[in-house]
Parts: C-alpha cells; structure tokens; sequence
C-alpha cells in the first residue's frame, strides 16, 4: 500500500500525475501550454522528491528499536579501547566507528560519545547521516 503525502496524496497518484504531465508536455500544441505542464512537473517532481525523502525518513526513523541512551550512557561510546564511536545528531545516535574520518573516536577536533548536533548543522548537510548505521534515540 503506498503511504500518504500530506493529505490527499500517495506516492503512486504523484507518479500518475507525472506520467501524465509528461505525456501532455509531448503533445502541447503550443510553447506556452507546453511551459505551463513543463512548471507542473516540475512542481511534481519536487513533490515526489520530497515524499522519498520523508519516506526514507520514517522507514529510518522505525529502524529505531535497538538502543535508546541518555547522554550520559552515550559517553561510554567514545571509541577508545575498541569501543564503538556513536554521536548523536537531531536526537538521533549514529554509529561512526567504521568511519575513516572518526578514527579512534575522533573528527577535525570533535569527540565521539557526545551530542553534536551544534557542531553538525555548522558543517555538514543532512544528506550525509543517510548512510551512517541508526544505533538509537538519544533520551534527554
């Protein structure tokens, strides 16, 4: 069953009405009408983007049943002496050991086993915890 979008909208009924914005882009009788279905795809396409995204988020987001750590427990996962290196960013605890970048628990100066949410947004983009391993939520 495909999941809904906002109110109204399934990931297959966005795709339907791609397929067939596309098809009346082929057989516009005009430049302008041929604009016009040209902006409602893309206006579409933005809208299927967005839908993955949130997708991909909560089926992320349900993975989440393995560990739930305060910030105090999250500090035992530093990565020192072969433990694992988590961080946690936007509540969310990643597991950064495998990680070049993180060896030994440490990344250009920050230290696993911490919230680093502040330190995240300053330099990174989201897109780059999509493939990093979900450990768990960080309780407050």
């Amino acid at each position: 069953m495909a999941k809904e979008y906002r109110e109204s909208y399934t990931t297959d009924d966005i795709k339907r009405r791609i397929d067939y914005l596309k098809n009346r882009i082929d057989f516009a009788e005009s430049k302008y009408e041929k604009l016009y279905f040209m902006e409602l795809l893309r206006q579409e396409e933005t809208k299927s983007n967005q839908v993955e995204e949130d997708e991909t988020k909560a089926d992320r987001t349900a993975m989440i049943t393995k560990t739930d750590l305060t910030l105090e427990q999250l500090t035992q996962y530093d990565g020192s002496g072969g433990k694992p290196a988590y961080v946690a960013v936007d509540g969310i605890i990643y597991d950064v050991s495998r990680e070049g970048s993180w060896g030994g628990g440490t990344h250009f100066g920050l230290y696993a086993g911490q919230d680093l949410t502040e330190q995240f947004s300053g330099c990174h983009q989201a897109g780059i915890l999509k493939n990093l391993p979900i450990v768990g939520r960080l309780i407050k």
